[in-house]
């Protein structure tokens, strides 16, 4: 009879154990979802995306008295030779994670659009040149949809500040120029 209580009592103890194992595993599982929940949440919380008005509302400055140290020089920014009529979509290159259009345009909707990057030196200044971007709604075009060709500069640390080019958006970048085309 002992031996048979002793058993019980060994069944009864690994039992025990198995659930506070599943117990630690349920605490650790919940723990890595509210983790996973708050990162998503962060992640969520980005600054809001400049609009297409207020990326063309600031006219581009043109210093014909010199740039001030680190800033290249206005031929780099105006006439960039990385698009020409050949450059296939696939050669595209710009970093939309880290500077995203507005939410109204979308980069890659008609076959021939393409955006090319190219940094400044190491200056963390950012050329991005793109043509035939689509609208979704254009001032210019009465808020119909159409398509831009653009040359925007961007830099880590130009959120909402003056630059050489005018004032910067909250993502850092400043239009310098953008020539809209309205869709019929």
């Amino acid at each position: 009879m002992r031996e048979l209580a002793a058993v019980a009592a060994d069944a009864s103890h690994r039992s025990r154990q198995r659930h506070r194992s599943t117990q630690r595993r349920s605490v650790l599982a919940l723990a890595i979802i509210c983790c996973a929940a708050v990162a998503c949440e962060r992640a969520a919380s980005t600054p809001a995306e400049p609009t297409l008005a207020a990326i063309t509302a600031t006219p581009p400055v043109n210093f014909d008295v010199g740039n001030p140290e680190g800033d290249p020089p206005q031929a780099w920014v105006d006439n960039p030779t990385e698009i020409g009529p050949d450059v296939p979509q696939s050669a595209s290159n710009c970093d939309l994670v880290n500077y995203p259009f507005p939410a109204t345009l979308q980069a890659y909707y008609h076959p021939n659009a393409v955006c090319r990057q190219k940094e400044w030196g190491n200056s963390g200044i950012i050329r991005q040149q793109g043509h035939d971007l689509h609208v979704t709604t254009l001032p210019k075009c009465n808020g119909r949809p159409g398509a831009t060709t653009e040359i925007r500069l961007c830099k880590h640390g130009w959120e909402n500040q003056q630059t050489t080019w005018g004032k910067a958006g909250p993502l850092g970048c400043i239009g310098v120029t953008v020539t809209p085309t309205c869709e019929s």
